[in-house]
């Protein structure tokens, strides 16, 4: 075993301080919450209530009666597993410290699959493994744990398959990739996106009628993976789908949002207007009624552009700038002297004063972390863009690069239908790969220091 330590000890090393980490905030976590443990791990995606009526026979159900038509299968699931075999969630916190203990070593590997710089991947090992989200939701009950670790699998399979072009890779990547969708549906037209990536860099490699079988093979595979879930819903609802969440969330947030920045209110308020005082009974939201919500929510943004570009501009910013530490604290038990009134990057223009007087009053106490963070990740996300403008100038646009920036694409593109409720949370599954293409333009610095300091 000598040498297996001796060769990875840096990822031991990440390993062990992310499994201390995720201990020693479930700790503080059950301390805040008088050591009651199912209050502590309860998160607010109603998992918890969802793998209890499954584990009591009450179905696929949130309130123990009609079936839930915002969740898919795989996280519930293996929360339900827990009580089935021990009768207690144990297990299931357990085994996701540990699988949320191994994805920042999943981090490090591609960080260095995109870059292939050995002190950037450990930089981002280290950072996954410390970073409070990451941490919080090893114990947590939200499917980011999970749905991560699988997601980072399969982007590694996708990367070995754009350079070796093996068929087997193809396949590993579309069942983790299936698996992922049925975690949580975020991916499930990521294909899409990598079609055009497959088809461009192995042009030069197969034949345009190989090309087709591996493209066929890839969404006819996927689509087979996600059929019986659609299947059920179709039994079920008498439509087919995933979930109805992407309907929910541009009726319930997104419309709501547009009409806040429209009416200059806060966003509960705009969605108060828009739902409570209207009498919409957004339960009558199903498979079948989506059409509908959809057609006027889409009313809305076609009747306020300007309002709706505004979103989606905060939106996005919001994307790879915000931190959400603010909420891991407050698991914790801590509660900020005073809190925003309205989304950060809104204030700064609109009451600028209120804004440093919110975060002045919280200079002193473990809030100060927040304003730390939201720095870094905007440091970050410039970074970022000057990383990848950075590198399609120098000519580096190798396929793991191509790939990573339009995975980071991806999750941008799809966050505007959550409004100005976007946080850090939707931006986990892309940190290692914003922190890596960050990296380069301190690498080109440095190296180009290096070599000004050798010649010298």
């Amino acid at each position: 075993m000598l040498p297996f330590f001796k060769k990875y000890k840096i990822e031991i090393v990440i390993f062990v301080l992310a499994i201390l980490a995720r201990i020693f905030l479930l700790g503080i976590n059950l301390g805040a919450n008088n050591g009651n443990f199912e209050k502590t791990i309860h998160g607010a995606d109603s998992f918890f209530e969802v793998s209890q009526n499954l584990y009591k026979g009450d179905g696929f159900s949130i309130d123990g009666v009609s079936p839930s038509l915002i969740h898919v299968p795989l996280y519930p699931f293996f929360l339900a597993l827990s009580l089935f075999l021990f009768g207690n969630y144990f297990f299931a916190v357990a085994l996701q410290i540990i699988i949320g203990s191994l994805i920042p070593l999943l981090a490090s590997r591609l960080s260095f699959d995109i870059l292939h710089s050995r002190k950037v991947a450990i930089f981002v090992g280290f950072f996954i493994a410390l970073e409070p989200n990451f941490i919080l939701f090893s114990f947590i009950f939200f499917a980011e744990t999970l749905f991560i670790f699988f997601f980072l699998l399969s982007l590694l399979f996708f990367i070995r398959y754009l350079e070796r072009g093996q068929i087997k890779l193809l396949i590993f990547f579309t069942v983790l990739l299936g698996l992922t969708s049925l975690i949580k549906p975020v991916v499930q037209f990521f294909p899409l996106f990598l079609l055009p990536v497959m088809l461009w860099f192995l042009r030069k490699r197969f034949t345009w009628k190989t090309l087709l079988t591996h493209s066929v093979l890839f969404v006819c595979l996927f689509v087979t993976i996600l059929s019986p879930w659609i299947y059920r819903n179709y039994k079920e609802f008498g439509t087919p789908g995933m979930t109805i969440m992407p309907s929910l969330n541009l009726y319930a947030t997104l419309a709501p949002s547009v009409l806040s920045i429209e009416q200059g209110v806060s966003f509960e308020e705009a969605r108060m207007r828009f739902i409570n005082d209207r009498n919409v009974d957004v339960s009558r939201l199903t498979f079948s009624t989506a059409s509908e919500f959809n057609d006027e929510a889409f009313g809305v943004l076609k009747k306020y552009p300007v309002s709706f570009a505004k979103v989606v501009a905060i939106n996005v910013f919001t994307f790879f700038t915000h931190d959400r530490v603010l909420s891991a604290l407050q698991y914790a038990g801590f509660s900020p002297e005073k809190k925003l009134s309205g989304p950060a990057i809104v204030m700064l223009f609109e009451s600028p004063k209120e804004l440093l007087e919110t975060i002045i009053a919280n200079l002193s106490s473990p809030f100060l972390l927040v304003l730390i963070m939201r720095i870094f990740w905007i440091i970050t996300t410039i970074l970022f863009f000057a990383g990848a403008i950075l590198l399609f100038y120098r000519k580096k646009m190798t396929a793991p690069i191509v790939f990573a920036l339009v995975t980071v694409l991806y999750f941008a593109f799809t966050t505007p239908s959550n409004g100005l409720t976007v946080n850090g949370r939707f931006r986990m599954p892309v940190n290692p790969i914003i922190l890596t293409i960050a990296s380069y333009p301190l690498m080109a610095i440095f190296l180009k220091k290096k070599k000004q300091d050798g010649d010298n």
